[in-house]
């Protein structure tokens, strides 16, 4: 597995941004002594210095004047802030030493920031990503707070439709079919009954119930990850269930389509995503917790279950921010990010990167930026897909 299948995002004191280049400087503080009429001198090396990060950054896009500017204050604050490094993870404590803001007539909506960094802390750990057992704590209760804050925006959604009577029948009907079908691929039972309109969270309950019993079903053994492989997939494949029901598609069989709306249909599965890839964060964590005691997988495996997750919790993102801007969107302009949603759980899904670019090409960006409305989820999953490594060795 190679480093650009483990990439992190990068940021500095929560502010994201992209990272095209990098440059590592190390410098140690030599003592020299030298004497009269005698060639050569006695050197001393009295340690390393603070090490010296030089990250290129981009912004782009309609927005980036906005997201320039939380860069930039960030930037100016005085003390030391956690920098994500893409390739280092997590350096605390690092403070900025100077950064440059280049801009060009030939790249409109386009800015080129270079920073340099130094970390402060005298005899601080360095690209390693220790494993303790709380850290499989931490992990379970962001992926709660993640999938919580996913869910939420399902009930934005319920709420616009609540009064729509026969639309609400038909998403009711459609959520009891997915989630029976869900239940039904874990080998479940499910009763049969959600209270949707009174207690609409009943339903995150069953998605983690659901996923819960995956988990179970392909808990990974030893260093075999056949086990992992059935668990990421049934995780990915959870998510198109509400698309297939649809259209009526049941193992080659083609009954009848539902008659939800294609929103609606998106909002779903936009919340499974999230339920479901936070859940397969959390057997992460899990997994890297028994490593400490008797560490059986090797790098190459590690590289492979980090990338998995990784994937997901992007397209879990990238649904949900689409989500987003669909409770503020048009009748056709909801319709339109339906597609692109439903479109990242189904044959050949397109990178979030592409999806996001598809947006801006088809005018579906709001005026304000996209990521604002879904800003303490990204900052959640974010955190999530950062701590299996933060302190991996």
């Amino acid at each position: 597995m190679s480093w650009q299948d483990t990439l992190l995002d990068a940021s500095y004191k929560g502010v994201a941004f992209e990272a095209t280049g990098d440059t590592l400087r190390g410098v140690h503080a030599l003592a020299e002594h030298s004497y009269p009429f005698v060639d050569g001198s006695d050197i001393e090396d009295t340690g390393c210095e603070a090490l010296e990060f030089n990250l290129t950054a981009v912004l782009y896009g309609d927005d980036y004047e906005a997201r320039l500017q939380r860069l930039l204050k960030v930037l100016r604050e005085h003390g030391s802030g956690e920098l994500v490094h893409p390739i280092y993870g997590s350096v605390p404590d690092t403070v900025v030493s100077d950064f440059e803001v280049r801009h060009s007539e030939d790249s409109p909506d386009y800015a080129e920031i270079n920073i340099s960094f130094k970390q402060s802390v005298a005899a601080a750990p360095f690209f390693g990503r220790e494993l303790a057992l709380a850290l499989a704590d931490e992990a379970d209760w962001v992926a709660d707070l993640a999938a919580f804050q996913g869910f939420a925006v399902l009930e934005k959604g319920l709420g616009k439709i609540r009064n729509l009577q026969q639309r609400w029948n038909n998403f009711h009907a459609a959520v009891l079919n997915v989630v029976g079908r869900l239940y039904g691929q874990v080998n479940g039972v499910f009763s049969g009954s959600l209270n949707l309109l009174n207690s609409p969270r009943v339903l995150l309950t069953e998605l983690k119930g659901v996923f819960g019993a995956l988990a179970g079903m392909h808990r990974t053994a030893g260093s075999s990850l056949s086990g992992w492989r059935d668990l990421a997939g049934g995780t990915k494949t959870a998510a198109a269930v509400p698309w297939q029901y649809r259209q009526g598609l049941d193992n080659g069989a083609t009954p009848a389509r539902s008659q939800a709306a294609l929103p609606d249909v998106a909002a779903l599965t936009a919340a499974i995503a999230i339920v479901g890839s936070t859940a397969l964060a959390k057997e992460l964590a899990d997994i890297f917790a028994a490593e400490q005691d008797e560490p059986e997988l090797t790098p190459a495996e590690i590289s492979r279950l980090l990338a998995d997750v990784r994937a997901q919790l992007n397209s879990a993102l990238a649904a949900n921010r689409l989500a987003v801007m669909m409770l503020s969107a048009s009748a056709e302009q909801a319709e339109q990010l339906a597609v692109l949603l439903l479109s990242l759980y189904q044959d050949n899904p397109p990178d979030p990167e592409q999806l996001y670019r598809q947006l801006e090409q088809r005018r579906l960006l709001p005026q304000q930026p996209y990521l604002e409305g879904s800003a303490e989820l990204a900052d959640s999953v974010r955190t999530l897909a950062h701590t299996p490594t933060a302190r991996r060795r």
